[in-house]
């Protein structure tokens, strides 16, 4: 019988792991603990006798940042969800970023995990990064059109209202709202880099 492809994607617990190392390197004890597993021996997943996290270092989608005591620690990269453009690697890895974006509390308001604890970030987690895309575009897109139509402010409203609705529509089963209303200071804060990502015109 030939055997199936194996992708580091179809895993649950890729995502719960991957998710929970976005803001800062965590080890899996930790990452047990936010989740509330009753131990963290349920994030020790192997495939052909390797840890599922050092699959995921050997694949580009964690970075192995030493131990803290005899535990792993581990920061999440988006390199591979990105093509290799060093420019939107270096946006998604700056420390704003990760420090509100990808803060893990947000993430879990995102998630609800209050309600369904780490069941949609093994579910949803493959959204996350098409997500977060598209809620910096849409941000991107009004702080542009507040530019362009600074005499008619007016006429922009409607335009940005629809870009809201469309992300929370899109993503229906996440608490947009609540994700937006802590994170968006912060791309307002660091409107130049939100700009350049979005359009890549060095004038803004």
């Amino acid at each position: 019988m030939k055997e199936r492809y194996f992708s580091l994607l179809d895993v649950d617990r890729f995502w719960i792991i991957w998710i929970s190392c976005l803001e800062k390197p965590r080890c899996l004890e930790e990452i047990a603990q936010h989740w509330k597993y009753k131990t963290p021996t349920a994030l020790y997943h192997k495939y052909k006798g390797v840890l599922l996290a050092d699959w995921m270092v050997e694949n580009g989608y964690l970075k192995f940042c030493g131990k803290d005591g005899k535990r792993k620690m581990y920061l999440a990269l988006i390199d591979n969800f990105v093509g290799g453009d060093k420019e939107d690697i270096k946006f998604w890895h700056s420390e704003w970023i990760r420090s509100s974006l990808f803060n893990l509390q947000h993430i879990k308001t995102l998630f609800r995990a209050e309600e369904h604890g780490y069941d949609f970030i093994g579910k949803l987690g493959h959204d996350f990064y098409p997500f977060v895309f598209t809620y910096v575009m849409s941000v991107g897109t009004e702080m542009a059109s507040e530019s362009w139509l600074r005499n008619e402010r007016k006429m922009s409203k409607p335009w940005i209202k629809i870009l809201e609705c469309a992300l929370v529509l899109c993503y229906m089963l996440l608490d947009v709202e609540s994700y937006v209303k802590v994170t968006k200071p912060a791309l307002l804060h660091h409107k130049k880099e939100v700009l350049k990502f979005c359009f890549r015109k060095k004038e803004y």
